[in-house]
């Protein structure tokens, strides 16, 4: 993306253009705790959903992939 694109978009969206060394300096201050806290949050026994493209797809092995997840 370019960074016109990039400074419009946060202009519009956020109300303020965050230069792109704020943002990395963000990113890198991320632990490895903060990563586990928003996964617990997120990945939940028995409220995961699994989608599946392609051939070759047994829905008898997915459903055993999902019902391993609930315990």
């Amino acid at each position: 993306m370019a960074l016109g694109q990039r400074a419009g978009d946060l202009l519009l969206t956020m109300d303020e253009i965050e230069s792109i060394e704020s943002v990395v300096e963000k990113l890198r201050a991320i632990t490895a705790d903060d990563i586990l806290r928003v996964a617990r949050r997120i990945v939940q026994a028995g409220k995961l959903v699994l989608a599946v493209v392609g051939p070759d797809v047994q829905s008898e092995e997915l459903a055993e992939l999902l019902a391993a997840t609930a315990d």
